[in-house]
């Protein structure tokens, strides 16, 4: 059982790192571009390995850094149970 909030427990173990390293092939050659707003990475530049919004085991692909990070908020909000 993996350790509370080590890679792995979070959803990025080995075959994360096996997908991410075939990407970054295709990253490294200036091939890829953003699965989410469609324009093309930079290979000089980070990027993450995205995942669906609603199904964190599918990979949709290589993803620049600010559509990755301004997922969070485009999720929906979660109402509190004291709303009335």
């Amino acid at each position: 059982m993996p350790r509370p909030g080590s890679p792995e427990a979070r959803g990025y173990g080995r075959a994360h790192r096996q997908l991410r390293t075939e990407y970054k092939r295709i990253v490294d050659a200036g091939m890829a571009h953003c699965w989410r707003c469609g324009k093309w990475l930079d290979p000089r530049l980070p990027w993450h390995l995205g995942h669906d919004d609603h199904d964190r085991s599918v990979y949709r692909g290589p993803e620049c850094v600010p559509c990755n990070t301004a997922t969070a908020g485009r999720r929906p909000k979660q109402l509190s149970r004291w709303v009335l």
